[in-house]
């Protein structure tokens, strides 16, 4: 099927230079989707005797939001600090510009009231106020995708939680994530998940140390009988303790997933060691009478 591409807006006459700019979200499917975007560009700004001046590119990143989209920023700023030669900004299509909808109101409006148009190579959309409305509901298509796709994700991922697997990140000490391959992409690669499982190298001194926590010992003595082989520094015990995944609890957004992973301690011993670390007078809890503020301060 042969791609039919939008001419460039009326006001962009041929000799106008324009900018160009370019993304692609990541993934395998999209490895040539930049380099084919660039080579489309440079042969429609010889067919309309345009002048490409620049080309700013955002490789693997999502148009969901702008955060993280170094290319974008700094292809706004250079459009609108040039704009007294450079006359617009082409993109693939909407989606690629953003997908959300506030910031492509917003920087869309930025350009255009610098005199910078900025055109669609794909969606056709008709010259004038139509046109802009026509823009406006495939801004609204896109937005809504974006949402989609995101509750899809979000589907897909906790259906892979639910099955005991984990999402990304690193597992705390006392475990190691174990690849686990659970089917084929659609490019023939292995479909790569983890799951964790008990570090042996580890597992002992974890244990040691929930035991010497419940049992009132300081940190200063867990990191001495663990011999800084779990931490270098004895600052990173009190997240430590307050770590659920030693339950056999996974975290996955606001929700828990109990029995996700093998447990290494059992709920007397977490019980034991939360209410030693509630009650330390560094604990910043709400209502805690020995916190050093209310000790000093009685008033307080």
């Amino acid at each position: 099927m042969t791609l039919t591409l939008q001419p460039p807006p009326k006001t962009i006459l041929p000799g106008s230079q324009i900018c160009v700019y370019v993304r692609d979200s990541g993934g395998d499917a999209q490895e040539q989707s930049i380099p084919q975007q660039k080579a489309v560009f440079e042969t429609y700004s010889l067919q309309h005797g345009l002048i490409l001046d620049r080309t700013f590119a955002d490789e693997a990143k999502s148009g969901g939001s702008i955060a993280g989209r170094d290319e974008f920023m700094a292809m706004i700023e250079y459009a609108i600090a040039n704009s007294d030669r450079v006359k617009g900004v082409g993109v693939w299509n909407w989606a690629r510009f953003s997908r959300d909808i506030d910031d492509s109101s917003y920087y869309k409006s930025l350009l255009r009231r610098a005199g910078v148009q900025i055109f669609s190579l794909t969606d056709p959309v008709p010259d004038g106020d139509l046109g802009r409305l026509v823009e406006t509901f495939i801004d609204l298509a896109n937005h809504e995708k974006r949402i989609q796709t995101s509750r899809d994700v979000k589907r897909a991922l906790r259906s892979l939680v639910e099955q005991g697997y984990a999402h990304g990140g690193f597992p705390p000490r006392g475990y190691i994530a174990e690849p686990v391959t659970i089917g084929i992409k659609r490019n023939g690669a292995p479909r790569t998940v983890s799951r964790w499982v008990i570090d042996p190298q580890m597992i002992d001194d974890v244990i040691l140390a929930w035991r010497m926590r419940a049992e009132g010992h300081s940190y200063a003595e867990i990191q001495s009988a663990t011999g800084g082989r779990l931490f270098k520094s004895k600052n990173s015990w009190s997240s430590f303790f307050c770590n659920k995944s030693y339950l056999g609890i996974y975290k996955f957004g606001d929700l828990e997933f109990p029995n996700h992973h093998p447990a290494i301690i059992d709920q007397a011993t977490w019980d034991a060691v939360q209410a030693i670390e509630n009650a330390h007078p560094r604990k910043k809890t709400t209502g805690q009478p020995n916190h050093p503020r209310r000790q000093a301060s009685p008033s307080l």
